[in-house]
């Protein structure tokens, strides 16, 4: 499936101001770890090119914010986030996690087994790996206002041989100054779980290959 990114960006911005029922390889973000819809929705897809792995995201927001600067912050932590989590063999423990942000900042993690993330036997700044990963991120507005983001990923650095193997999630921190805290969300189907690290609920690169 050839389709340019302002293409893609254009169809997302569509479904979600039509707020229509979608099928992979667009997916809604579910509300983490409650279930169901957002209080502001967003969809995300991802697909390969035949040097990189993609993450578009288009997001609902009435509150764009986030004070990160650079490549190595802690992003969730400073605003609103949309973050990409690829493994790119389901046989290794191995995955990445990425960030962008709406006011330019990024980061990049190489965490090497989830188990032991989640029992925090890792500090932050063993994670962080200087990554060339491309990325890119607006606000809009219309009917529907908000931002999206994008990512591009070279599968070379992330070491993916086979996409067959691959599983991966988009996943969002969204904040509010109405809210008590961030609401988070993710298209993999993390309800009742307790931590957007759950690889065996990560879902395939289902956006096909791009030319």
């Amino acid at each position: 499936m050839n389709k340019p990114l302002h293409l893609r960006l254009e169809h997302l911005t569509r479904l979600l101001e039509e707020n229509q029922p979608v099928d992979a390889p667009v997916r809604p973000l579910i509300r983490f770890p409650e279930g169901g819809a957002p209080a502001e929705r967003a969809l995300a897809t991802v697909w390969f090119s035949k040097t990189h792995l993609h993450a578009l995201a288009v997001m609902e927001d009435t509150h764009v914010s986030n004070t990160a600067k650079g490549r190595h912050e802690k992003t969730w932590e400073t605003g609103d986030v949309m973050e990409l989590f690829i493994q790119p063999d389901v046989r290794k423990k191995n995955y990445f996690e990425f960030h962008v942000t709406p006011s330019g900042a990024a980061l990049s993690l190489r965490i090497p087994d989830a188990e032991k993330l989640r029992a925090d036997e890792y500090a932050f700044e063993e994670l962080l790996f200087d990554s060339v990963f491309e990325y890119d991120s607006r606000t809009f507005g219309g009917p529907v206002s908000g931002w999206w983001a994008h990512a591009a990923l070279p599968l070379s650095e992330i070491e993916l041989t086979d996409p067959r193997q691959a599983r991966c999630c988009v996943c969002r921190y969204n904040y509010n100054p109405a809210w008590d805290g961030p609401e988070c969300s993710s298209t993999a189907k993390l309800t009742g779980y307790t931590s957007f690290h759950t690889l065996e609920r990560w879902h395939g690169v289902d956006g096909g290959v791009s030319p």
